[in-house]
């Protein structure tokens, strides 16, 4: 629902065709990535007498922040933690797919790795041209700037907010074979985990019909690919999380 907010947004869509930006930075667009994780934390003020913040301490605050620089890695603007897929519903479960099992640092527990597949060229954006915004000018794009769909009043709002139904393009046959060829890399098995992969690789598509190439089946490819195609002797069906 955020990442569509941005799309739709006025006043990054004058950025984006920003003949100065683009000049400098080619198809300049902003991109935001989510890590989403549930857990504990403690709420407090921080700091010192000239600066206080309020913040929160919690090793669950620490995973979430992972997550979200994880999203670079498995090329994909939203991660989400077991922790926090074992609180959704049975409609909005149906709707991700397990990606990988990993540690990270700090702990030596296994946890599972979610993404929702999202195609943001679904999303209608009107182009704008940047302007020097006058003050009522900055005023009015920041009170009519996003059109939200969330203050509606859904039965299931997985199935019904438009902001999800249409930027969500897995569809139930490619999320059954990713996660058979999911289980083989799980299972060790990676020489049957790759050919799977490949064979759905490109099978997802935007809204335009055009293929996608699929980041998270890129990322396993690549983790497989170091030993090449073959699991490790200790394999347990989980790895190290050790990049940023």
């Amino acid at each position: 629902i955020i990442m569509s907010g941005l799309k739709r947004s006025k006043m990054l869509n004058r950025y984006r065709t920003h003949p100065g930006l683009n000049e400098r930075m080619p198809n300049y667009d902003v991109k935001m990535g989510f890590g989403l994780h549930a857990g504990w934390a403690i709420e407090g003020a921080i700091g010192s007498d000239y600066k206080i913040d309020a913040s929160y301490l919690s090793p669950n605050v620490n995973m979430a922040s992972r997550l979200e620089a994880a999203t670079k890695q498995f090329r994909t603007p939203l991660l989400l933690s077991r922790n926090f897929v074992d609180l959704m519903s049975k409609s909005a479960t149906s709707m991700v797919r397990q990606i990988d099992c990993v540690t990270v640092k700090g702990s030596n527990e296994p946890m599972g790795l979610y993404t929702f597949d999202t195609d943001l060229t679904a999303v209608e954006s009107e182009p704008q041209s940047l302007t020097l915004n006058s003050p009522a000018e900055k005023e009015e794009n920041t009170v009519n700037d996003i059109l939200t769909y969330s203050h509606h009043d859904y039965t299931d709002e997985f199935k019904e907010n438009p902001d999800i139904t249409k930027v969500h393009n897995a569809t139930p046959e490619f999320l059954q074979k990713f996660g058979e060829a999911f289980q083989a890399y799980i299972d060790g098995d990676w020489g049957k985990s790759r050919d799977m992969i490949n064979s759905i690789i490109n099978e997802r598509v935007d809204s335009n019909g055009e293929p996608v190439r699929d980041g998270p089946s890129e990322t396993l490819l690549e983790v497989m690919g170091r030993t090449n195609f073959q699991a490790p002797k200790d394999w347990a069906g989980y790895r190290a999380l050790t990049e940023k």
